[in-house]
């Protein structure tokens, strides 16, 4: 048996150095617009696992408490299938959730150094800028070719990487909190790479602003809000702390006023009213917003007011993880709510997804694995970085599903599990 934490040498065919080597390929895999090759990245990593003797290594599972949490809240939710009327839509919801089992365990079970860990995170955090810059060339091309600037916003503009435009938000503002953590701590010790990691920061928040995703907008504000806060009175860096605050402010007035289309993702916040019967089509940013249309933010409100019924009357057990989808369907017919029915829409709120699949047990189990043990972690250690992407995540999940997509539950496997993870390496600086 090959122990991953030992033996890694300069030749790049050790299974040590190849385990990491195929964890660099899940990263790298994550911006494929074809989620079937970020699994078989996933595959990779289980084969080399099994190779090094992984199965012997089960006990290691015991030091990363958040790692087994999941690993029970898949096994839980996969449980409640047996319950469900439609098998079928529970054996779609196993296979899509699986990353819930296999990285839990395929990292949770493995020593990864924490030089490792962090050229993981750092990784991400450059292949996602370059993403970024690249999102940007071909939504000028094609803005270019169709005369509509719709590919330069939103969903338009992740379409090179098949990313909804939360998701590709997500993406860039966790590796914004990585550069800054990293600056933070002076990790980057050369200059060139430093001044990279602020140009990146700049591109990222930029692309954030074009993906025009409110809960990513917030969540960017957060961060940039607790990073000024960390400057001023902790740092007493003042003159710093304002010069950002001023810098997001002037560039967040310009690009609203030079680029008015994002900006009106936010117009209509305050338009809450709904009728389930309402034939209207939908409002988008690209266009006129009139009054009486359905918009992102009354959709979600009827939709949770609806999902909230479902929950409410099956609150103790849920319905199983293969009904949620009928539920709802069936709920949308009793309230003739056509434009739900019409998009098939999910409930749009994490929480209420599991809550409807799986009851109160679930939620409680759910909210353990994913935040309670993670923040606990996150506090003992002072881990900023594994806080912020604890606390994003929880505020991602209250507009939408996020484990319902590949894109969504492979990401937030892998890095709530990598962030957990214990390592007593010391620190040294990482280029």
């Amino acid at each position: 048996m090959v122990n991953l934490a030992e033996g890694r040498s300069k030749s790049a065919f050790t299974l040590a150095n190849l385990f990491f080597f195929s964890l660099c390929l899940f990263v790298l895999t994550l911006y494929s617009p074809i989620s079937q090759i970020n699994n078989v990245s996933i595959i990779l990593i289980g084969a080399v696992w099994l190779m090094s003797g992984g199965l012997k290594n089960i006990k290691q599972l015991g030091s990363n408490k958040t790692a087994l949490a999941l690993i029970a809240y898949y096994a839980f939710s996969a449980l409640t299938v047996l319950y469900s009327h439609n098998k079928a839509n529970g054996a779609k919801w196993m296979e899509y959730h699986s990353p819930l089992i296999y990285l839990p365990l395929f990292l949770g079970a493995s020593i990864i150094t924490l030089a490792e860990k962090r050229k993981l995170l750092l990784l991400f955090a450059w292949v996602t800028s370059a993403a970024a810059l690249l999102a940007f060339l071909f939504g000028v091309v094609r803005t270019l070719q169709t005369s509509d600037s719709e590919c330069l916003y939103n969903d338009g503009l992740g379409t090179l990487f098949d990313k909804q435009a939360v998701y590709f938000a997500m993406y860039g503002n966790f590796a914004i909190a990585i550069f800054l953590y990293f600056l933070h701590n002076k990790w980057l010790t050369k200059d060139l790479f430093r001044k990279m990691a602020v140009s990146s920061i700049v591109l990222l928040s930029v692309l954030n602003y074009f993906l025009a995703s409110r809960s990513a907008m917030l969540v960017l504000a957060l961060l940039y809000a607790g990073t000024i806060f960390i400057l001023i009175y902790r740092q007493k860096q003042i003159l710093t702390g304002l010069i950002l605050l001023l810098g997001i402010f002037i560039g967040g007035f310009l690009f609203s006023q030079l680029f008015p289309k994002a900006a009106l993702r936010l117009a209509n916040i305050t338009e809450t009213t709904y009728d389930y019967k309402s034939l209207n089509g939908g409002d988008h940013y690209n266009a006129e917003i009139k009054g009486g249309e359905w918009n992102s933010m009354n959709t979600r409100l009827a939709v949770w007011h609806c999902a909230s019924e479902v929950a409410r009357e099956h609150w103790l057990t849920g319905v199983g993880a293969g009904d949620v989808e009928d539920k709802l369907q069936e709920k949308y017919k009793e309230k003739q709510f056509v434009f739900a029915l019409r998009y098939n829409l999910n409930a749009h709120n994490q929480y209420l997804d599991v809550l409807i699949s799986s009851g109160v047990g679930g939620i409680i189990l759910f909210v353990f694995a994913f935040f309670l043990l993670p923040f606990y972690r996150a506090w003992v250690r002072k881990d900023y970085l594994l806080w912020f992407f604890m606390a994003s995540l929880a505020l991602y999940m209250i507009t939408e599903v996020m484990l319902n997509r590949n894109q969504g539950v492979a990401f937030i496997a892998f890095f709530l599990t990598l962030l957990s993870m214990k390592t007593e390496e010391k620190l040294v600086p990482t280029p």
